[in-house]
Formats: structure tokens, C-alpha cells, sequence
């Protein structure tokens, strides 16, 4: 009996020996399995977060070289549209390619013409490159030519300042019903006025609907008033404008200003103020003229002035003897002083021309062209 169950127990032990073995083993080769997969996936996880990475940088390097190009189309377009051949632009130079940002990658940009012989459209494709070479990406934008002018005003006179009638000045608007918008107080005293199409008038004593005070629409900063009428920052409209002088005291502007029917002019009067004064035109009805100053600005004696006047700052308008006109529209990110006999009003025909006659000055995104691939 007890051999019996010796042989049994012997047996027992050995199968339990064996399944224990092959269990071991079986573990063994299922943590090795597991091991080895988890290798590979954090391999292919770091490969592919790698590839991501790679490609963000690609793509973050095509969008910064399409920004570029814009605005160095907009600064050299002359020099682009020059490069043309058999109807085609195919321009790239040393300043659009293989440029290197900071973090390592790089972009180039190239201007074609989609449209043979068609230089106002021009598409711009920028191909951005990762810092180690192995991922590109390709955005594409077309661009179309505008006028400098992108919006034309609607009233008279506006300012984000406060504004002050006086004397015997006029403010008239023949076309609409607001002859002044003010981002502040208007204030008008003595004999002046202002009147409307329908014939709505404001006096000194009496403030009619075609007046705006603290208009919300001007409650917004100088850049982003300027961008709502030119479409661009202040610098890349100074960079273009036809002619730019800069001055650092008191100038008369008669001079220079006196030949600019149909062009642009840009005037940083950095201390001082710039002045129009005397017997002088500027501009015709169907030649004005885009006065931009950055800076104090006085109109006074006996001048005319047709187009538009965009003040970055403070201006006043007055005169003792003779009179003042001004035909367009003039706006000020300053306050405005309007005395004696001044006369403003608006012509949104003169202020179209103005439009028409800086045309072609700058490009401008087409809505829903952006590709990316």
C-alpha cells in the first residue's frame, strides 16, 4: 500500500513539475512578446510624434514665408511683375529663398501669374521646411491688386478726438445724413454750422441728427482706424506711398504739396506742426490728392484742398482772411479745431477718383484661395 502510494505521489509531483515548466516557459515567452511590443510601439509612438513635430515646424515655416511674401510683394511688386515672360511671372531671388528662421527651418516663396498677362492677380506659393530637412509643407495665397484706399469715408469730418466749430466755418455733407463723427464731444460756437442732404442742420445753439458724438464706431485704437481705411498697418502704406518727406520742426507743406494732384503723399512731422497756408491748390476735383500726416497738421490762410486728409494726431483748420475749402473728407485720430471761414465738404466722387488713382499700390488676400497641400 505504501508503494502504492509512493508511485502515485512520484507520478503526481512529476506532472505537476512539468505543467509548472511549461507554464514558466509560456510566461517567459508572453513577457518577452509584451517586452518586444512595447518597444515597438513607444519606437512607432516617438516616430510618429517626431513626424508631427517635423511636420507642425514644416508647416508653421510655409504659413511665416507666405506672410513674408505678402508683404514683400507689396513693398517690390514693381520689380516682380518685371520679371515677366510670355505672359508668366516665375520670380524668386535670395530674399524669398531657402530663408533660415530661427528655430532651424526654412521657407521659399515664388510669385506666378495664374492667368497669363493678368499681373493684377498674382499667387504666391510658399513651401516651408522642418530644421532637419526630412518634412515639407506648401501653402499657397492668391493676391489681388488694390487701391491704397480701401474703404471711402462717408462723412465730412471724423475724429476720435473732440472736434470745435467756429467762426463762420461750414461742415456739409450733400450726400448723407452724418456731416460729423466724433469719438468725443462736438462743440460748436458763434456762427458756424453744419447741414446735411435733408437740409439738417446743427448750430450753436441747437445739435441736429447729423452730428455723432462719442460714436462707437471710433472707439477703437488709431492703428485699427487707420487699418479699417487702408486695409494695412501704417508702415506698409508709408513704405508705399508715392512720395514721403519727414520733418522735425515747424513746415510749410505748400510747396511740396502743390504738384500732387493724383498721388499719395506721407509726412512724418515728428515735433513741430506742418502747415498749409497761403494762396495754394492742391489737387483738382479729378486729381486729388491722399494726404497722410503723421503728426500736428494746420490748414490756414487761403488754400483749397481736394482728396482726402488722414491726421495721426491733433489738427485745426483756420483762417483770418479768405477762406478755407476742402473737398473730400478729413480725419483725425486727434482733436480737430475748426475755425473762421472754413468750409468742409464731402464729395464721395472726388474720394472715388482718389480711389481709382492709388490703385494698384498694394495686393490684398482673394477670399477662400488659401490652399494648403
Amino acid at each position: 500500500m505504501i508503494n502504492l502510494f509512493h508511485k502515485f505521489f512520484s507520478r503526481h509531483h512529476s506532472a505537476c513539475g512539468a505543467a509548472t515548466l511549461v507554464l514558466t516557459v509560456f510566461l517567459f515567452i508572453l513577457s518577452s512578446l509584451i517586452i518586444i511590443y512595447s518597444a515597438n510601439h513607444n519606437r512607432l509612438f516617438t516616430s510618429a510624434v517626431g513626424n508631427v513635430a517635423r511636420s507642425n515646424q514644416a508647416f508653421e515655416a510655409a504659413e511665416a514665408g507666405l506672410e513674408f511674401a505678402i508683404n514683400y510683394l507689396n513693398l517690390n511688386s514693381a520689380t516682380i511683375k518685371a520679371t515677366a515672360s510670355g505672359g508668366y511671372i516665375n520670380y524668386s531671388d535670395g530674399n524669398t529663398t531657402n530663408i533660415t528662421q530661427s528655430n532651424g527651418s526654412t521657407f521659399t516663396a515664388t510669385y506666378t501669374n495664374p492667368i497669363a498677362d493678368n499681373y493684377d492677380l498674382i499667387r504666391i506659393t510658399s513651401v516651408g521646411t522642418s530644421s532637419d530637412g526630412d518634412s515639407t509643407h506648401t501653402v499657397q495665397q492668391e493676391m489681388q491688386s488694390s487701391s491704397m484706399l480701401v474703404s471711402i469715408p462717408t462723412t465730412s469730418l471724423s475724429s476720435q478726438g473732440s472736434i470745435s466749430l467756429s467762426g463762420s466755418s461750414q461742415v456739409v455733407n450733400p450726400e448723407g445724413e452724418t456731416t460729423i463723427l466724433a469719438g468725443e464731444t462736438v462743440s460748436i460756437i458763434g456762427g458756424a454750422e453744419t447741414v446735411n442732404q435733408d437740409g439738417v442742420s446743427s448750430t450753436s445753439g441747437s445739435s441736429g441728427s447729423d452730428i455723432s458724438e462719442a460714436d462707437p464706431s471710433l472707439t477703437i485704437t488709431p492703428d485699427e482706424l487707420f487699418q479699417y481705411y487702408f486695409g494695412v498697418d501704417a508702415n506698409t502704406i508709408k513704405n508705399m506711398a508715392n512720395y514721403y518727406y519727414n520733418y522735425d520742426s515747424n513746415q510749410n507743406y505748400n510747396t511740396i504739396l502743390s504738384d500732387k494732384g493724383g498721388n499719395s503723399v506721407w509726412i512724418d512731422q515728428t515735433s513741430g506742426s506742418g502747415t498749409i497756408n497761403s494762396d495754394v491748390v492742391i489737387g483738382t476735383a479729378t486729381s486729388p490728392v491722399l494726404l497722410i500726416v503723421n503728426g500736428s497738421l494746420k490748414i490756414s490762410g487761403d488754400a483749397t484742398f481736394y482728396g482726402m486728409i488722414f491726421v495721426l494726431g491733433s489738427t485745426e483748420v483756420s483762417t483770418t482772411t479768405g477762406s478755407i475749402n476742402l473737398y473730400g473728407s478729413l480725419i483725425s485720430t486727434g482733436s480737430l479745431d475748426i475755425q473762421g471761414s472754413s468750409t468742409l465738404t464731402f464729395d464721395s466722387g472726388i474720394l472715388s477718383d482718389l480711389q481709382e488713382e492709388t490703385a494698384l499700390q498694394f495686393y490684398s488676400k482673394v477670399p477662400g484661395s488659401w490652399r494648403d497641400f
